[in-house]
């Protein structure tokens, strides 16, 4: 059943466990699709029910464009509140035109591309109102030939009153009726929720599976692709903001502050450092570390294999650099500024010490001198 998961990217696992569900033509009443942000959780929700209506024969061309507003399905997520809006009212009965008309752009936007994360102002929580709105669609399909699917996409977001309401439908389920939540925080559901539903987790993305879908999906060139996919730790949600970052700017700053640092011109780099954390924050420091560590790794690289380098654009300061310098390895500098980057993700740490610490660092690099003060 490969075919059926032409343009699903990754997660081999749950395909496989999906496609033997069919086989076994067992299909469960509930489902919870967990998992770390931005590894396509909705997207293999939503062929997952336009699957087991093909297995019914129910399907359609026009599903497979537009898996977030199947016939069969209805998609269930975070709404903003309207104007005097109440908890018995049609969750979307109080919204503005503007908002409805923003809505439905989200959805055609995840239609297009549903590896997507939708942005509606507002769009804090799953209403409860949302939650009761599943009865409607139930009954409107009703006696259909469908099997009928209920997407709760980051099911977290619904407060106790909405998980309340829909343990109630999930604990009595119609007929040919599966529930499909997806979450990346499952412990934030009731357990008596989670109890009666199976339980499937995703894994983060290969740099190539990012790639692949940054190219298929949001029609990035192969390079930027390519090159976002090293530092989006396997999330879609991470890829989704380094897009937004100036990556080629940012790897033009990582050679002038080595230069700096590499020379042991100490405020030269510190300055550097400062300047981008003022200016972009502590994610672009992040970023810079990391970049440094490709730096380092295709400096040792370089030595033996001057191909596929990720500095593959600045090549002459690995040949420029050997010719002044030799190095037996940069194998334990890449290890410590990789505890630097841990550094900075994990924990609350003055970033002021560990810049001196990394300059100093780079510096002993020629000088070979280091004393570090963390």
């Amino acid at each position: 059943m490969d075919d059926l998961w032409q343009g699903v990217i990754g997660q081999e696992k749950i395909k496989k466990f999906f496609d033997s569900l069919f086989v076994s033509e067992h299909l469960p009443q509930g489902l919870i699709i967990c998992g770390p942000k931005g590894t396509g959780k909705d997207f293999i929700a939503a062929r997952f029910a336009l699957q087991m209506n093909l297995w019914k024969g129910n399907l359609t061309a026009r599903d497979f464009s537009h898996p977030f507003s199947q016939v069969s399905a209805k998609y269930v997520f975070a709404l903003p509140r309207g104007k005097n809006e109440e908890s018995f009212d049609d969750p979307y009965e109080k919204l503005t035109k503007d908002k409805i008309a923003e809505i439905r752009e989200q959805i055609d936007l995840k239609n297009a591309n549903p590896y997507l994360n939708m942005i509606i102002e507002g769009a804090n929580e799953i209403k409860i109102n949302s939650i009761r709105d599943i009865q409607k669609f139930l009954s409107y399909t009703s006696g259909t030939v469908y099997q009928k699917c209920v997407i709760i996409s980051q099911a977290e977001g619904m407060n106790e009153e909405a998980q309340n309401s829909l343990l109630k439908q999930i604990e009595e389920p119609p007929e040919d009726t599966t529930f499909l939540l997806t979450t990346s925080n499952p412990a934030m559901l009731r357990e008596t929720i989670r109890s009666r539903c199976w339980e499937l987790s995703t894994t983060p993305f290969s740099e190539a599976e990012i790639a692949q879908i940054l190219v298929q999906y949001f029609h990035v060139p192969f390079d930027t692709a390519d090159t976002i996919s090293r530092f989006s730790e396997g999330s879609l949600e991470n890829a989704s903001i380094l897009l937004e970052k100036d990556l080629l700017g940012l790897k033009q700053n990582v050679i002038e502050f080595l230069r700096y640092a590499l020379a042991d011109r100490v405020n030269s780099a510190y300055t550097i450092l400062s300047s981008l954390l003022q200016k972009e924050g502590e994610d672009s420091i992040y970023l810079l570390f990391k970049m440094i560590c490709l730096w380092l790794a295709d400096a040792e690289k370089y030595r033996y294999n001057s191909e596929h380098l990720f500095f593959e654009d600045f090549k002459d300061t690995f040949s420029k650099f050997y010719s002044r310098y030799k190095v037996n390895s940069f194998e334990p500098y890449i290890h410590e500024v990789e505890n630097y980057v841990s550094l900075l993700k994990n924990n609350n740490i003055n970033l002021n010490i560990v810049f001196f610490n990394l300059i100093h660092l780079l510096a002993s690099i020629i000088n070979k001198k280091y004393t570090p003060v963390l």
